[in-house]
């Protein structure tokens, strides 16, 4: 058994802990023990096992410590203890494994600071520590491990700057920082990382302008940075990475234009969502209050207060030829109903999932907790799609039963109307319990608030 050069009982449903005797087989090189239900401490003893290179323990239930005899592995080639319950630092010796080329401890409960003699492992191409609970730092020795080619530091507890050293690892083809505490700026030095093709930064408190040396990355095809405090605009060089087909951009203070080259127009609303003065002129909509125009920056919210006053002046007076031919009946105590099912007619894709009883359930058969406005002749209601985005319905108080196809003939008139001045009207619907139309919701208030 001495003599066994390669000891596989990798997925095999084991149970119990890893005997020690193992550690009496000097010449096995390859011990892999992964996929089971291992329980117990890594056995220091494995240290003696002088000729392994390849040690995979992961996917199992071990717990305590790695243990500080791993050090004495000089052969050891691939460390990989991923998926398991161990706890406590990374011991400082591991970094006397320089011939290390993978080392792999994701999903434990590990802690500390990644150990300073990671700079001698030369030959180390792959480090994941992600999902743990190291701290710290990122130390700025990590650019000198110039063969990395993935390193995984995501979900853990480091803070501080971003070390820009990072940008030294040219063979980088994916880096994952996601879902710390970092802050301070994304360095520029990343414009550098000219192989990479996944960089992932989000869920942090980076803060700055995005670099604009991003878009010399050409081999790049996830850039995701949600969640993060940038601002100012997004670098029209970014229009350059012909490969990218992921972008990730919500959620921070950008403003201004989105990039209207049409390498860019490709990505959904989504990607730039959740930055209030971010502008997208290429999709005809905006995420803040301001446009640009010919004359610079504009206040979109007083411009929408008054088209909505204006749309509501014109619906009224729609109402009011209607209401000459017909007693006007409010649809509280109302006992008079129209005939057939309601029918719900869409003029905009937004609604286009979305039935009459949708509608109904979404407003709890208009509650009067969803009511943010009253008129002349209609109620004003808040309503949230299935797609999160807010739209206003106008409860009529006059229905319309003999003369309902002239009624939907001027509103399917008006919801033909295009114009980046006017709000769209998205459809409208006719039942028992009166005629509803649907507009986007205006969050800053009427046209009276404006003025009053």
């Amino acid at each position: 058994m001495q003599a066994l050069a390669v000891l596989d009982l990798s997925e095999n449903q084991l149970v119990g802990p890893i005997p020690p005797i193992l550690g009496n087989l000097s010449y096995t090189g390859k011990l892999y023990l992964h996929g089971n239900q291992l329980t117990g401490l890594i056995p220091p003893e494995l240290g003696n096992m002088s000729k392994l290179s390849y040690l995979q323990l992961n996917d199992n239930r071990l717990v305590g410590g790695i243990p500080a005899e791993l050090g004495k592995l000089e052969e050891l080639f691939e460390l990989n203890l991923g998926n398991n319950i161990l706890e406590g630092p990374i011991p400082e010796n591991i970094s006397s494994c320089t011939a290390l080329n993978q080392l792999n401890v994701y999903g434990n409960k590990l802690n500390g600071s990644i150990p300073s003699g990671f700079k001698n492992l030369g030959s180390l191409t792959y480090l994941n520590l992600s999902k743990n609970h190291f701290k710290g730092r990122i130390p700025f020795e990590l650019g000198k491990i110039i063969n990395l080619d993935t390193l995984d530091l995501s979900s853990n507890n480091f803070s501080g700057h971003v070390p820009s050293s990072v940008g030294d690892l040219e063979h980088l083809l994916t880096l994952n920082l996601s879902r710390n505490h970092l802050d301070g700026p994304m360095p520029a030095e990343f414009g550098n990382l000219r192989s990479i093709g996944i960089l992932d930064m989000s869920f942090n408190n980076l803060s700055g302008n995005i670099p604009q040396e991003l878009g010399q990355l050409q081999n790049i095809y996830s850039l995701i940075l949600t969640n993060n405090s940038f601002h100012g605009e997004i670098p029209s060089q970014l229009t350059n990475c012909f490969s990218l087909d992921v972008l990730d951009l919500s959620n921070n203070n950008l403003s201004g234009l989105i990039p209207p080259n049409k390498n860019f127009s490709r990505f959904p609303a989504a990607s730039f969502s959740g930055n209030p003065f971010l502008c997208g002129n290429w999709s005809r909509s905006c995420f803040g209050p301001y446009v640009v125009g010919s004359k610079g920056l504009v206040s979109k919210a007083a411009v929408l207060l008054i088209i909505f006053g204006c749309i509501s002046l014109l619906l009224m007076v729609i109402v009011a030829i209607y209401r000459s031919n017909q007693q006007s009946v409010f649809l509280k105590g109302c006992d008079k109903t129209l005939e057939g099912p309601p029918k719900m007619v869409i003029l905009h894709m937004d609604l286009a999932i979305h039935s009459y009883e949708d509608i109904i359930s979404m407003t709890e058969n208009f509650n009067e907790k969803y009511i943010v406005g009253y008129g002349a002749s209609s109620t004003v209601y808040k309503c949230v799609l299935k797609n999160s985005k807010p739209i206003a319905i106008k409860r009529l108080y006059t229905q319309h039963p003999h003369n309902s196809r002239e009624f939907e003939t001027e509103l399917e008139t008006i919801g033909s109307i295009k114009h980046r001045n006017l709000v769209s009207l998205h459809g409208y619907s006719l039942s028992p319990n009166g005629n509803l139309l649907f507009y986007d919701y205006m969050q800053n208030g009427s046209l009276w608030d404006l003025l009053h």
